[in-house]
């Protein structure tokens, strides 16, 4: 049976923006999230009350590095970005045996307003 867990986290974000021209912005920095809730799904897209891993068995705490692209038009501004995290997912000895290595990786697409 394949297991998927949905991980809500929240960022913070510190980044350093290197304008390569007056339309196009480099950003490349770090992060800090704290896990908030997990859920997890089954291949038949039910969640079970029971789950295989618990929040427990998570670290509560992520930390990466972020890189991405920021293009302004006017006063909107588009990007992508891609958070790499450097913390391992599993807490536990048990979580850790389910999924080994794993880290938590992101891509972002952002639109912003420029006042």
């Amino acid at each position: 049976q394949k297991s998927t867990y949905q991980l809500n986290y929240i960022d913070l974000p510190v980044l350093l923006v290197f304008k390569l021209a007056a339309e196009v912005e480099v950003h490349v920095g770090g992060y800090a999230s704290y896990l908030l809730h997990t859920s997890p799904k089954y291949d038949d897209n039910t969640t079970l009350p029971l789950s295989i891993l618990h929040k427990d068995d998570f670290h509560k705490m992520d930390f990466g590095v972020i890189s991405g692209l920021g293009f302004r038009v006017g006063k909107i501004q588009l990007g992508v970005r891609y958070n790499f995290g450097l913390q391992n997912l599993a807490r536990s000895t048990f979580a850790a045996e389910q999924l080994h290595n794993s880290k938590l990786t992101n891509a972002q697409l952002f639109l912003a307003l420029n006042m």
